[in-house]
């Protein structure tokens, strides 16, 4: 905020030999407009997560048959595929998928318009949401879910076979995951 500080001050003007004194006459000011106070809210604060108990720990959850080029871990699956030769827009096609625990609200055959018995649990798939989730039980604890998009958009029906490929080879994947 800017102040305004105004001093009065003489100045000796000389007319016709005489020493006289004059007040300068004051220029108007218009006062500088104090700046206008922005709210700034402050973040609010996100609670620290959790520690995950034993039972909730996705780091416990194994697959098996997972390349090893692909990442697998933090409740993700990632994975690239080279589509230099293609129409996509980019070298590589990224892929990514997630894993973890069932939360409150279970997976409901309303959910999906697909649903398939598999060893252990049920493969639940949505032409309408473009995805699916493997729902596996888990003994005494949490149900394990892993699935993703089906990557049915633009960019990936530009490379059918690399895409039907991966989501074949990740539903293998995700069918088989235990702790």
């Amino acid at each position: 905020m800017h102040r305004i500080l105004a001093l009065s001050f003489v100045t000796l003007v000389g007319c016709k030999g005489e020493d006289k004194a004059q007040t300068p006459t004051p220029k108007p000011t218009t006062p500088e407009p104090a700046p206008t106070p922005t709210e700034v809210t402050p973040p609010t604060p996100t609670p620290p997560a959790p520690a995950p108990t034993p039972a909730h720990d996705v780091s416990k959850i194994k697959f098996t048959g997972a390349p090893e080029d692909w990442t697998v871990a933090d409740g993700k699956i990632e994975l690239f595929v080279a589509v230099n030769e293609s129409k996509f827009p980019v070298d590589n096609a990224t892929f990514q998928f997630q894993y973890g625990f069932e939360d409150s609200s279970p997976t409901t055959d309303a959910d999906f318009d697909k649903k398939s018995k598999v060893p252990g649990g049920a493969l639940y798939e949505s032409t309408k949401q473009k995805t699916f989730r493997y729902v596996l039980d888990n003994g005494s604890g949490p149900k394990i879910v892993c699935g993703g998009s089906l990557y049915r958009d633009t960019d990936y029906n530009k490379i059918p076979k690399e895409r039907d490929a991966v989501i074949a080879k990740v539903k293998k994947v995700c069918a088989t995951a235990k702790l």
